[in-house]
């Protein structure tokens, strides 16, 4: 299972008995939602970013990904994730839960293999 650590806002994968505690967002799917390969493509973007790699891109090249991270950091999904996680760990003590995660279908789902089939059924299970 994937779910969002809300410290560091990335992804994080358990498996079996070590899956933690974690808030689920139930939503209403927009046009603008981040899919599983948007975050994964951002997670790596910040990456490359730390390490310095975008800076060493031609510049066109480096413009159009750019581009790219402020254009889906901007849809509607992408500050919708922020916000739960925003509101998980409200320091006032008013947060939704005391955990550190939270699960977002629409990005925690890899919709292009047999995941969604299988997430499906397990919340029928339910």
């Amino acid at each position: 299972m994937r779910l969002i650590n809300i410290d560091t806002m990335k992804m994080e994968e358990f498996f079996g008995r070590e899956v933690p505690h974690y808030i689920i967002l139930s939503h209403t799917w927009g046009p603008d939602e981040i899919s599983y390969q948007d975050y994964k493509w951002l997670e790596n973007f910040d990456e490359e970013l730390a390490e310095g790699i975008i800076d060493e891109m031609m510049p066109r090249q480096r413009q159009r990904v750019v581009q790219k991270a402020r254009s889906l950091r901007a849809r509607d999904g992408h500050k919708k994730i922020h916000r739960v996680a925003e509101l998980a760990k409200d320091p006032r003590g008013r947060g939704l839960h005391s955990t550190k995660h939270i699960w977002v279908d629409t990005c925690c789902i890899n919709k292009e293999s047999t995941e969604l089939s299988e997430a499906i059924n397990s919340m029928y299970s339910w």
